[in-house]
């Protein structure tokens, strides 16, 4: 990423510090404890590029602009148009919808 935030030593097997971004309040707090316990940083919005988070974390619906300014090496935790699958109620809803057409 060649940001002057990295971390590590600067020896050859040195990892990149990774970061993580949590865009609104109503992340649990769990969130935050589990990324910081693996050795990640949160990304600060005052301080930090745009292009230096690694993972994205959001509680609600990212839009699909969100995904389109995404670079290569940062990823969302939802992924696009897959609530049919990915919420317990429509996924209930869609098995059993199918299991009628069979």
């Amino acid at each position: 990423l060649g940001d002057e935030n990295e971390g590590g030593n600067g020896g050859a097997d040195a990892k990149p510090q990774l970061y993580f971004k949590l865009s609104e309040t109503r992340v649990p707090p769990v969130i935050r404890r589990v990324f910081e316990k693996r050795g990640w940083k949160e990304w600060n919005p005052e301080t930090d590029s745009e292009g230096l988070w690694s993972l994205h974390w959001k509680s609600g619906r990212f839009k699909l602009s969100d995904w389109d300014r995404c670079l290569p090496h940062q990823k969302i935790n939802h992924c696009p148009k897959s609530s049919a699958i990915t919420k317990k109620d429509n996924l209930h809803r869609n098995i059993k919808r199918l299991a009628g057409s069979y």
